[in-house]
């Protein structure tokens, strides 16, 4: 009797559960290197995650620079950045998937003009908020803003508009 008890009991927590899932997506990010004057520059990052569950997840990222921005006759553009990230998310019926994520950016940023060249490489602790929209069963379309840098006077931040895909 006993075991049938605590079976009824579980039986809630396991509907909550959901089969650990896989994703891969892209991204474009609109970044913004505030540091004083701001530049505008963009990139394109690819993420693979795991689901634990249907709240809790891993991610990692890798992207590079596409866009660059000019400030006083000297570009600045981004090499890369890569992350890993703890993401909360909680699934709604209507398809939408809000979510938290929080971790840590290291990327590479390059200044140059017609006579030098100086790059600078930072990590940090990251984070931001965003909201997935289940366009099918397995792909989701999304939007985010994330905190990357926040050090030594030099902030990077930016929204991202991606597509993710769940196996």
């Amino acid at each position: 009797m006993k075991k049938i008890v605590f079976a009824c009991l579980l039986m809630p927590m396991c509907a909550l559960a959901s089969e650990p899932a896989v994703y891969v997506g892209g991204q474009y990010n609109f970044m913004e290197v505030d540091g004083g004057p701001s530049v505008d520059i963009g990139a394109l990052s690819g993420r693979l995650g795991y689901e634990f569950n249907r709240n809790v997840a891993v991610e990692a990222r890798l992207g590079m620079g596409v866009s660059d921005d000019t400030l006083m006759g000297v570009d600045i553009e981004l090499n890369y950045y890569y992350g890993v990230y703890l993401r909360g998310q909680m699934p709604m019926d209507s398809g939408f998937t809000p979510y938290v994520i929080a971790g840590y950016t290291k990327g590479e940023l390059e200044a140059s003009n017609d006579f030098d060249k100086a790059k600078e490489d930072e990590n940090d602790f990251s984070y931001g908020i965003g909201v997935d929209f289940a366009a099918t069963d397995n792909l989701d379309v999304g939007l985010e803003y994330m905190m990357y840098l926040d050090k030594n006077d030099v902030e990077v931040s930016g929204f991202s508009l991606g597509v993710t895909y769940r196996f």
